[in-house]
């Protein structure tokens, strides 16, 4: 991986084409924050990352709690306000981070679950709903933060601008002359021309209002559940909605057009350690 990475950026660095200014090209872009294998914790929680893993969760029969809102509720929602570009955007989810945030600094929902005895053995399922929150926040930041376009980062500028310039032949020819193995080469060319497609891609901004709304829900219900377990509320009932929770949140993830696109703009760039030794 060194190896290939080095001599990448030796031929970024010298360029098959000359560089231009023609493109805005953005810092190092940030990953996604989901490296909680498991949420921050009180001092007094267990917080063996082996042991979690290695747990496997009792089958919970869910709640038929609802969470999906209508076509009709959403557009009465949306009635009442707009979401019309990046600000308004970013404010609108900003409520929703924060009831995410205040239920992931008491642990999570796994944090909740653990503290209750009856319930410990069901803190994966726990863990599990907290990343999903974790890829739905960022998810919705990414798109309002790039509806109008995915800014270029280095290595997609570059790549992007060498294919067009030269075209995808002498791109592979050259990468392949400089050694490059041919997988390597397949995942750059293949990131150049999605990073020329992204950049020019639009979103607009109702329908993202509209995941905003969903996800608002999740997110209310997300701080209530966590409520009750604090609680301690009829928690075999607190239990199964929080399994009905993870579900839908689950669906919701796999199925929503934004949720899809964020995590998948996410995870495309080839190398992740490329920035760390250029």
């Amino acid at each position: 991986m060194r190896i290939v990475t080095i001599i990448l950026c030796a031929f970024l660095a010298v360029g098959l084409s000359a560089c231009g200014n023609d493109a805005q090209v953005s810092d190092k872009p940030e990953p996604l924050p989901l490296a909680m294998d498991m949420p921050d914790t009180d001092p007094g929680l267990k917080k063996s990352k082996q042991n979690l893993s290695s747990k496997t969760a009792p089958i919970v029969t869910k709640s038929q709690i609802n969470f999906i809102l209508s076509a009709k509720e959403i557009a009465d929602k949306m009635a009442g306000e707009a979401v019309v570009d990046k600000v308004s955007c970013l404010e609108r989810i900003a409520p929703l981070e924060s009831f995410k945030n205040s239920v992931q600094r008491n642990g999570g929902m796994w944090g909740y679950l653990e503290q209750t005895v009856d319930l410990q053995k069901y803190s994966a399922i726990g863990m599990t709903l907290d990343t999903k929150f974790n890829k739905m926040m960022f998810a919705l930041r990414h798109v309002c933060e790039t509806a109008k376009g995915l800014p270029f980062e280095n290595l997609g500028y570059l790549m992007s601008r060498d294919l067009k310039n030269l075209g995808e032949e002498e791109v592979r020819a050259t990468l392949k002359m400089m050694g490059i193995p041919q997988a390597d080469i397949n995942d750059f060319v293949e990131y150049g021309k999605f990073a020329a497609e992204a950049n020019k891609r639009t979103i607009d901004y109702s329908s993202i209002h509209k995941t905003i709304l969903q996800t608002e829900v999740f997110a209310v219900k997300y701080r209530e559940f966590a409520d009750r377990l604090s609680r301690k509320e009829n928690l075999e009932a607190a239990l199964a909605d929080v399994q009905a929770l993870h579900d839908a949140v689950e669906i919701f993830i796999a199925e929503n057009d934004h949720m899809v696109t964020a995590l998948h703009e996410d995870n495309i760039l080839p190398f992740e350690n490329l920035y760390s030794e250029m």
